[in-house]
């Protein structure tokens, strides 16, 4: 039996649409809207540049565009794989009551969470701009980096998401994890500044993840480990997620 018929399709387009309108209703009737998103991220971004500019000793015009692009892209990932890992658990009254494929909620969260990206992006573009930063051809690189980055984080966060259902400690482990995985990815720091343990960058998988979306805004190519790392991982994310999705089909619903 196939693990995803063709009649679920039409349910990841309705939940994709859920996607949508969740950030629709956490903002109705404000009066900037979805503007919030990227003041909220921009200030930030704004207190940890001069900050940590100043720490590392580094020069503001290229430390905030690295710290911009890095830092942005990390929202997206680490907030995707902490809400996807909730997901079955938070919409379980959903999922009890309507005959709902589970892949159509982890949709509906990772639309939402890719909407709050779109969201994000002109802070890159007016960080970029305002330090005299502009992309060459090396920018359609992203796309290809959006794409497999993609594949990684919906197929891993789905994964996550069906082994938090069955062992709900493993959704606090996950939050642990991506804490620590922010202080020991080169989101706020460079690689450069490791120098004999340049290899604690090197090693961690994320790298090259926000390797492949950052250098193309920092008008550079990502390099073939950081594709090769990240493909592999793609290809291991999506193969786990089916095996989970292939055990937890019709089991999922008595954990949760």
């Amino acid at each position: 039996m196939a693990i995803i018929a063709k009649s679920d399709l039409a349910q990841f387009g309705y939940w994709s649409k859920l996607g949508y309108l969740d950030i629709v209703s956490r903002y109705r009737r404000t009066v900037l809207g979805p503007l919030w998103i990227s003041m909220v991220n921009g200030f930030t971004i704004f207190a940890i540049g001069v900050v940590y500019g100043s720490l590392f000793r580094l020069p503001l015009a290229e430390y905030f565009p690295f710290i911009v692009t890095g830092y942005i892209f990390w929202l997206w990932i680490s907030s995707t794989v902490l809400e996807m890992s909730s997901a079955l658990v938070t919409y379980r009254f959903i999922v009890h009551n309507i005959p709902v494929h589970p892949v159509s909620v982890l949709v509906r969260v990772f639309v939402r969470n890719t909407i709050v990206l779109m969201h994000n992006v002109p802070i890159i573009l007016v960080v970029l701009l305002y330090f005299g930063v502009f992309p060459g051809w090396e920018i359609i690189w992203l796309m290809p980096g959006l794409f497999v980055a993609s594949i990684f984080i919906f197929f891993g966060s789905g994964s996550i998401a069906f082994i938090s259902a069955r062992f709900h400690d493993f959704q606090l482990l996950t939050t642990a994890v991506v804490g620590v995985l922010f202080l020991v990815t080169p989101i706020i720091w460079s690689p450069d500044i490791l120098v004999e343990r340049a290899y604690i960058a090197t090693f961690n998988p994320l790298t090259h993840i926000v390797e492949i979306l950052r250098q193309p805004f920092l008008g550079a190519s990502p390099s073939e480990l950081n594709y090769a790392v990240s493909l592999g991982l793609s290809v291991l994310a999506a193969a786990v997620f089916v095996l989970s999705l292939r055990i937890s089909r019709y089991r999922y619903l008595f954990w949760i």
